[in-house]
């Protein structure tokens, strides 16, 4: 088990670094991988006076080696300090044996009665480099697609996400979509385990309305098209027996049964010579009308693809208008 030296946290007030001091160790400890040496332990082992002239040194290099009296191979120090209201934290992971800072991490809290928590959350995060071989997964399931997934602030990936494996101790999840209230969660990845997160994404009411309007526009959209295409057909087909009607009823000798008809009918054109009209119906007015007649379910036929095309696209398109109806005001 791997030694870590946690050094006095320097504070505002002594109370809060002596209180944070105690947060970052416990952090540590509740991790179960290191071997952590508190200001108190290493008081003891090397006595008060030779602790208090190592602290008193500026230099990384003299903390490096109080750290390595106690045969810490890492050692964790920091800082709180107050601007106003808010607090900012700075913890840093330094290697013993280089002097040189490994890792470090920094969080702002508006509370003093948050900062002891976020201590010990940020001395889990702080060590996680040496955690690396210490995996655990992560799973996440959100309801909605096309959210941004951050890890620890960093983008990984958008919803659906699935799963990613990550070193053990505390993550920070942030799951953001543009309309929507930002999800954040904090996890502690356990190493050889599965932890799940699932959540809800909650939109703001002008997403709702919007959402709400785009889709009742599609919808009808898609109602009016299919009504269109509906109509062009009875158009078409009521302008086509129309059209049979008053050719048939203006031939001499009609064609009898519908084998007779349909066999006149895939003839083109259906007559060839005015001759065969009855008498009264050879004048070019009646047969201007018969021309208009056949031509007629044309436009109905022209305007049921378009018609048809936008009702498909709409209802292809087209979701649940109230499906949001839960989050609304």
């Amino acid at each position: 088990m791997e030694t870590v030296a946690l050094l006095p946290i320097n504070a505002p007030d002594p109370g809060m670094g002596q209180g944070a001091t105690a947060q970052v160790a416990q952090g540590l400890r509740d991790l179960q991988v290191f071997r952590v040496m508190d200001p108190e332990t290493m008081a003891g082992l090397l006595g008060a006076e030779a602790m208090k002239q190592g602290l008193g040194c500026n230099d990384q290099s003299c903390l490096a080696e109080l750290a390595g009296a106690v045969g810490a191979a890492y050692f964790v120090s920091g800082t709180i300090s107050r601007s106003g209201e808010e607090y900012t934290i700075n913890l840093v992971l330094t290697d013993q044996r280089t002097a040189a800072a490994v890792d470090g991490v920094i969080r702002q809290e508006k509370k003093a009665s948050d900062v002891g928590p976020a201590m010990r959350v940020a001395a889990q995060r702080v060590v996680q480099k040496l955690l690396a071989n210490r995996q655990g997964i992560l799973r996440l399931v959100m309801s909605e697609k096309g959210a941004d997934v951050k890890l620890d602030d960093v983008l990984v990936g958008t919803t659906p996400f699935g799963i990613k494996q990550l070193p053990m101790g505390p993550h920070k999840v942030s799951v953001e979509k543009e309309g929507f209230i930002a999800y954040r969660q904090d996890v502690f990845v356990k190493p050889n385990e599965t932890s799940v997160i699932t959540g809800t994404l909650v939109p703001n009411q002008d997403f709702i309305n919007g959402y709400r309007r785009k889709n009742i526009v599609l919808i009808a959209g898609g109602a009016l098209g299919s009504a269109i295409a509906v109509g062009s057909v009875v158009g078409a087909v009521g302008a086509y027996i129309a059209w049979v009607a008053t050719y048939m009823s203006m031939l001499q000798n009609p064609p009898n049964g519908p084998v007779a008809l349909a066999q006149h009918f895939l003839k083109f054109p259906p007559t060839t010579s005015a001759s065969e009209f009855k008498p009264g119906s050879r004048d070019s007015g009646t047969v201007v009308l018969v021309d208009v007649l056949a031509v007629l379910p044309v436009p109905f036929l022209l305007a049921l693809g378009p018609a048809a095309l936008a009702a498909l696209v709409c209802f292809f398109f087209a979701e649940n208008p109230g499906r949001y109806n839960q989050f609304s005001e």
